[in-house]
C-alpha cells in the first residue's frame, strides 16, 4: 500500500497509457484531492500557473452560463483535475520522479504505436476497444486510416506521441553531450518507431512541430552549423 502510494503519479501515468479511461478518472481523482487538501490547509500560493488555471475556470463555467450548455461544466472539472495534478507533481518534484516519468511517456509512446497494429483485435469487442482506447470518438467516420493508437482519437495520438518524441529527443542530446558523446543504436530505433507513428496520425501542426524539432536538433549537435 505504501509502494502505491510512493509511486501514485507514475501509476497513473502508465494506466493512461494502458487503460486509458481508468488512467484519467485516477488522475482525476487524484487531482481533485490535491485540490481540496491544498484549499482546506490554505496552501493555495499566487503564481502565473495558478491564475492561468484561475482563468481557464472562469472561462469554462462563462461559456457554460452563455451558451445554455451545463455539459461545458464538465470541463471545469477536468481543469480542476488538472490544476490538482500540476500541484501534486509541482509539491513531489524529484530527479528520479521526472526520469520516470520520462520513460514512462517515452515506452507509453512506442506501445501506443504498436498498439494500432492490434486495432482489429482490440475493436472486435466495443468495451475492450473503449478500455484500451482503441475505438474511434471523434466527428470523422470510424474507419479512418489514420493511427488511432490508445488515445481514441488521432489528434490526442499524435499530442502524446509528440511528448514521447520531444523526452526521447532531449534524452538523445543529452548522451550526445556527454563525454563519449555516443548515442546508442536502440535509441535511435525507438526515434524511427516515434517518428512513424507521428507520421500515420496524418495530424499536420504536430508533424510540423517534429520536423522543426529534428532540424533543431541537427542544428545543436552539427558543429560547422554551431551550438545555440
Amino acid at each position: 500500500m505504501n509502494t502505491l502510494k510512493k509511486y501514485k503519479l507514475e501509476l497513473g501515468l502508465i494506466l493512461i497509457y494502458l487503460l486509458p479511461p481508468i488512467g484519467i478518472g485516477a488522475f482525476l481523482v487524484t487531482g481533485w484531492t490535491e485540490i481540496v487538501h491544498t484549499i482546506k490547509k490554505k496552501n493555495m500560493k499566487l503564481s502565473s500557473t495558478s491564475i492561468f488555471f484561475f482563468m481557464l475556470l472562469v472561462s469554462s463555467v462563462g461559456s457554460s452560463i452563455i451558451l445554455h450548455s451545463p455539459k461545458n461544466l464538465l470541463i471545469t472539472f477536468l481543469i480542476l483535475g488538472y490544476w490538482g495534478i500540476y500541484l501534486k507533481g509541482k509539491k513531489s518534484f524529484s530527479l528520479s520522479l521526472f526520469n520516470r516519468i520520462k520513460t514512462i511517456a517515452i515506452y507509453g509512446g512506442i506501445y501506443s504505436v504498436f498498439s494500432g497494429f492490434l486495432k482489429p483485435i482490440l475493436t472486435k469487442y466495443f468495451i475492450l476497444g473503449f478500455f484500451t482506447g482503441s475505438v474511434y470518438l471523434g466527428s470523422q467516420a470510424p474507419d479512418t486510416p489514420r493511427l488511432i493508437g490508445n488515445a481514441f482519437n488521432p489528434n490526442f495520438t499524435a499530442f502524446l506521441l509528440l511528448l514521447s518524441f520531444i523526452f526521447l529527443l532531449a534524452d538523445i542530446v543529452y548522451k550526445f553531450a556527454g563525454s563519449k558523446k555516443r548515442v546508442t543504436f536502440a535509441r535511435m530505433i525507438l526515434l524511427a518507431i516515434l517518428i512513424w507513428g507521428l507520421y500515420e496520425t496524418a495530424s499536420r501542426s504536430i508533424i510540423i512541430c517534429m520536423f522543426v524539432l529534428i532540424l533543431t536538433l541537427i542544428i545543436r549537435l552539427n558543429k560547422k552549423i554551431g551550438y545555440f
